[in-house]
């Protein structure tokens, strides 16, 4: 059995933040529609209180924006001892094995085009519906 850690704060009405094993999000909104921002992705949670009905909506952030490190590939199972993996390590925790690839491919970076548009990214629309949701939520329940 894994150990797991969870506390939740209440800063104001329909505003959390949560503490866990593996890091800190921020929960906001009222009982029956609320987001929640962590550091992989902000997941938004709707549903009838009482009922035990709900539907999630998860969308990870954009490659680059997480703040988890991407740098070792996922093997989900160890060629060795044939252990099944459900997260990226670079050895086998059972058989120490090296799951890292040998050979490291050559760095050809890309040229960087002055004159070309950036999209801009979906991030920043998530932060200004972030602060809408937050100046509702604090507006409904400071009536």
């Amino acid at each position: 059995m894994g150990f797991r850690f969870r506390r939740t704060l209440k800063i104001a009405p329909g505003i959390r933040l949560n503490f866990g094993k593996s890091g800190v999000s921020a929960s906001i909104g009222p009982r029956g529609a609320k987001m929640t921002v962590g550091k992989d992705g902000v997941r938004t949670t709707v549903g009838l209180p009482g009922s035990g009905m709900s539907y999630t909506h998860y969308e990870r952030y954009p490659d680059g924006a997480s703040t988890t490190s991407n740098s070792i590939p996922f093997t989900p199972t160890c060629p060795r001892c044939g252990h099944h993996m459900r997260k990226a390590w670079a050895n086998c925790p059972k058989c120490s094995y090296n799951l890292l690839p040998t050979s490291t491919p050559p760095s050809n970076p890309k040229p960087v085009n002055s004159d070309s548009t950036q999209e801009p990214s979906s991030t920043a629309g998530c932060g200004y519906l972030l602060l809408i949701i937050v100046v509702i939520a604090f507006i409904i329940y400071s009536i």
